[in-house]
Order: structure tokens, then sequence, then C-alpha cells
């Protein structure tokens, strides 16, 4: 308990240091963390491979699969077919597919 109990608080702390602008020593002590739950066994995956998890569910969708349903519905988007766009959405919500759109795309994750 004491142990995660250091991660928080070494996190806490990557946090703070994140808000007020010192990215690089943010960083730094990151290394730190991982090597600390490392040993735990614990923060060693890259978090996007990870939240993404498995090439393919029980249910068979692969990332690929994944990705070409995501760009169908870019393009129903630019094409202003919202109909067949929130199909799309709600096809892939279904699966426990989370999407989350920004500035920079549409990205996803397991849920």
């Amino acid at each position: 308990a004491e142990a995660i109990a250091v991660l928080f608080e070494v996190t806490r702390e990557i946090n703070s240091m994140k808000a007020a602008g010192s990215i690089e020593k943010a960083a730094q002590l990151g290394e730190i963390l991982r090597e600390l739950g490392e040993m735990l066994g614990l923060l060693q995956d890259n978090p996007e491979s990870f939240l993404k998890g498995n090439s393919t569910t029980s249910k068979g969708l692969s990332n690929d699969s994944i990705e070409d349903l995501i760009n169908q519905r870019d393009t129903a988007k630019a094409e202003k077919n919202w109909v067949k766009a929130d199909e799309i959405r709600q096809q892939l919500s279904a699966e426990g597919i989370i999407l989350e759109d920004g500035s920079q795309g549409t990205s996803w994750r397991r849920g």
C-alpha cells in the first residue's frame, strides 16, 4: 500500500510540474515513476497501446477494422452524411469502442 501511495505522490508531482510548464522535469520524473512502477510490475505499457487493448476483441473486431470504420465515418462526415456517421459510431459503441473526436481527428479506445 505504501509503494502505491508513493506512485500516486510522484504522479501528483508530475502533474504539478506539467501545469507549471516544466515539461522536461516532468518527463524526467516520469521516467523515475516508470522505474518505480517496474518494481511492482506496473506502468510498463505505452498508455495509448494499453487503452487500445489487444489487436482483436472477443467479438473479433481487429484494430485495423476499427481504423477502417473510423475512416468510413470520417468520409461520411465530410460528405455530410450524418446518418451513416452516426450508424458507424453506434456500431463501434456496441463493440465497446469509445470514440473521441478532437481537433487532431478521431481517437479511440476500448471501453
